[in-house]
């Protein structure tokens, strides 16, 4: 609505007031303690507010609430005992607060509760073993995002009506309660993020209305239990971030609506199932940091067309990266590094337009660069890796580079209207393979790069002038390759460039006086090169932020 302010004392005049919805505007300030003089209030509803300062204790008077929904807020301190006696509430919704203390035990007392949502807080303490005693009907636990601790309540299953239990991102710990198997109706297990050990209930897998079961990060160990495969509505599976052992069970091909698949980060061994490729809703794929040791499937695209994410990297998969991977229209990443790929870089992955990342560093990967590449226009990531690169989103340059950007006369291109719309993504070339043959040109239509790394390969050619429309590039690495010919003037264009490692190659001629001129640099590199000429005797006053300077090992570079 837009309506602003605080909320009137003069509230409480309304006796006979049954509803109050203020929610989605901007009123601040406490609640006022009045409130609890509406004694006829059945709905409360003041979320996506401003509201401030600690719940009224007054609440409890309102013996005919059945709605209370004050997420979304500021609030702080504690939730009142006096909540306890809403003897008629069904919904508690409080997430998105600032509230602390620990949840009074009363409340699980409430024999009409159907949902308790009490997320994005501060809350500590244990639930108390014997929860689900008195509240039959709830059908709803949020608690996720707090400090909560101590054991998962092993009554969990005396909550019949549950679908949906969230308690990740908390310090719960001990074994996950085997009863959990017994609610028939569970759609949704969020227990991710915290210490549980031991190994998952087989029981669990019993559920058969289960969609979502996520319990990544935290201790479990042991198999996958081979029951998983009775989960026949199951759309995301997260097991990633555990100690998880043996092989991927075979009925996971059963799971014929599962999306999402993350089982990265354990110790799973073994062949990826040939079933698993069955599974044609399959969205996103994560193995990665397994030991996994197999053939990426050839017609893994002509199965899996929906695929938008496969991470298998950190493995033992071999062979070569199937050029049918272009058929996978929707992919957004690619991350197959630190494996034993061999051969190319299909040419095919060129036609991925809606391709994002692309990580296919420290394998066995040789050949050229495909020129396809510079058709990736929303590639934000290309890792061919071993550095790390920042995950900061940047804005465009709040100029255009031109001329006149420069005390000398270099012409840098003026970037397209289309490319200065875009924003700058952290965005990183870094190869650690044996590629042969030239830096395609097309990569200088890749204006969201920030670091290129093509060193140590076998690279020659030029440098394509064309680097010079990279304008948010931040480091270029083209050490110990066989590149050739000058250094283009057009680099003097990077005026956010920090670092240029040209060192070993076979450069010639002078260093472009434009170069001295990208304020930015702190590192320059172009040492064992067959380089000449002065370098400018104001190099310093030019480059204020300059940390190192390589230039041995050439022809003849002195200062003027």
């Amino acid at each position: 609505m837009g309506l602003e302010g605080t909320i009137p004392p003069q509230v409480s005049n309304l006796s006979f007031l049954a509803s109050l919805d203020l929610s989605d505007n901007y009123f601040h300030a406490s609640l006022p303690n009045e409130i609890g003089n509406c004694r006829q209030l059945r709905q409360l509803y003041l979320f996506n507010n401003e509201l401030t300062g600690s719940i009224p204790q007054s609440l409890g008077n309102l013996s005919k609430l059945e709605e209370s929904y004050l997420d979304s807020n500021h609030l702080t301190g504690d939730i009142p005992e006096e909540m306890s006696n809403l003897l008629s509430l069904k919904i508690l919704s409080l997430f998105v607060n600032n509230l602390t203390g620990s949840i009074p035990s009363g409340i699980f007392n409430t024999s009409s509760l159907q949902s308790i949502s009490l997320s994005a807080n501060d809350l500590y303490g244990n639930l108390p073993m014997d929860m689900c005693d008195r509240i039959p009907n709830l059908n709803g636990l949020y608690l996720s995002y707090n400090q909560l601790s101590g054991q998962i309540p092993t009554s969990l299953h005396k909550c019949a009506k549950f679908q949906l239990i969230s308690l990740s991102y908390n310090e719960f710990i001990g074994s996950i309660p085997e009863g959990i198997g017994n609610l028939s109706e569970l759609e949704v297990l969020y227990l991710g993020q915290n210490y549980l050990t031991g190994e998952i209930p087989e029981a669990l897998f019993n559920i058969s209305s289960l969609r979502i079961f996520d319990l990544p990060s935290n201790n479990l160990s042991g198999k996958i239990p081979s029951s998983l495969s009775h989960c026949q509505e199951l759309r995301t599976l997260s097991l990633s971030f555990n100690q998880f052992t043996g092989s991927i069970p075979l009925g996971i091909g059963n799971l014929s609506k599962l999306e999402e698949l993350y089982l990265g980060i354990n110790n799973l061994t073994g062949e990826l199932p040939q079933a698993l490729y069955n599974i044609s809703s399959l969205r996103a794929i994560d193995l990665q940091s397994n030991i996994f040791s197999d053939f990426l499937h050839t017609d893994i695209c002509h199965k899996l067309p929906a695929l938008k994410v496969i991470n298998l990297s950190r493995n033992q998969i071999k062979g070569k990266i199937p050029s049918s991977l272009s058929h996978c229209q929707e992919l957004q990443i690619i991350s197959l590094s630190f494996n034993q790929f061999v051969g190319g870089i299909p040419q095919a992955i060129g036609s991925l337009s809606k391709l994002e990342e692309l990580y296919l560093g420290v394998n066995n990967l040789a050949g050229g660069i495909p020129r396809g590449m510079g058709n990736l226009l929303n590639l934000k990531m290309l890792s061919l890796p071993f550095w790390q690169s920042s995950n900061s989103y940047l804005q465009p340059p709040s100029k255009t580079p031109t001329a006149n950007s420069f005390q000398q006369s270099t012409q840098c291109p003026t970037p397209s209207k289309s490319l200065l719309m875009w924003a700058a993504s952290s965005a990183v070339i870094t190869i650690k393979n044996k590629f042969t043959g030239s830096i395609p040109i097309e990569i200088g239509n890749l204006p969201m790069l920030e670091e290129i790394y093509l060193g140590r390969n076998s690279l020659t050619g030029t440098i394509p002038p064309s680097f010079g429309n990279l304008s948010a590039l931040k480091v270029l690495d083209l050490q110990e390759n066989n590149i050739q010919g000058n250094i283009p003037k057009e680099l003097g264009c990077l005026l956010s460039l920090q670092n240029l490692s040209l060192i070993s190659n076979d450069l010639r001629g002078i260093v472009p006086e434009a170069i001295f001129n990208i304020s930015k640099l702190q590192s320059i590199s172009l040492a064992d090169n067959h380089l000449s000429g002065n370098l400018p005797s104001s190099i310093g006053a030019w480059l204020p932020n300059l940390l190192q300077l390589h230039i041995g090992g050439n022809d003849s570079v002195e200062y003027s």
